[in-house]
């Protein structure tokens, strides 16, 4: 995400410069950039990376559940089959996700601290997991913000000025949205480390303790 606000910073400069060429409106037609493939390529590139990412992230965590059902003595409450699919039903991805990763962080992270398989997966909260969900929730209805404001923009642009004059607002509110994405995928794989950090902890103390008790 970050390069590809980069390359619409890019597009900017490099109408810019054209303008400080040929003078406010007499930028040739031709060689304005082709706007509406850029900004197409970039979502298609932005929204690729995002879906390939919690793919990944929600494979670790369901192998991180799977693990926590095999040595935590008690089960959890939530099935994983009811938070991976929750993620993508709109209103639901707002709870149900974050409660069964709640569980699961909780389950495993205590368990590991503790040297103790024998606690419930049920009670406590996971402030890593509520702070990862609340970045995640903020960075989602950036992404919304952003694409109603996108909805005002043309398709074709009469001269390079209406361009940059559309852009520059939209290039910003972009950048905050990139942020806001870059914190909740650094914090995504901190959260994830230190699950899977978890797990061995979980499976050497389970192999130690057949009774899992």
């Amino acid at each position: 995400m970050a390069l590809a606000t980069g390359h619409a910073a890019f597009e900017i400069w490099q109408i810019m410069d054209l303008v400080g060429i040929h003078g406010y409106g007499q930028v040739p037609p031709d060689q304005i950039p082709d706007t509406e493939n850029a900004w197409l390529l970039r979502m298609i590139f932005n929204g690729g990376a995002f879906l390939f990412s919690v793919i990944i992230f929600l494979r670790e965590m369901g192998r991180a559940h799977g693990i926590g059902v095999q040595y935590v003595s008690q089960k959890p409450s939530q099935s994983w089959w009811v938070t991976w699919v929750s993620f993508f039903v709109p209103f639901l991805n707002l709870y149900l996700p974050w409660r069964g990763l709640n569980q699961i962080h909780r389950a495993l992270t205590v368990s590991a601290r503790n040297q103790n398989l024998g606690l419930s997966w049920k009670g406590g909260r996971s402030w890593p997991t509520f702070l990862l969900g609340f970045l995640f929730i903020s960075a989602g209805f950036a992404g919304r913000a952003l694409d109603m404001a996108t909805d005002f923009v043309p398709e074709t642009f009469a001269s390079s000025e209406m361009y940059i004059e559309t852009w520059r607002p939209l290039l910003a509110g972009q950048s905050m949205m990139v942020l806001v994405m870059m914190a909740s995928g650094f914090y995504a794989t901190w959260y994830l480390a230190t699950v899977t950090r978890a797990i061995h902890a979980v499976e050497i103390i389970g192999r130690r303790s057949p009774s899992r008790t």
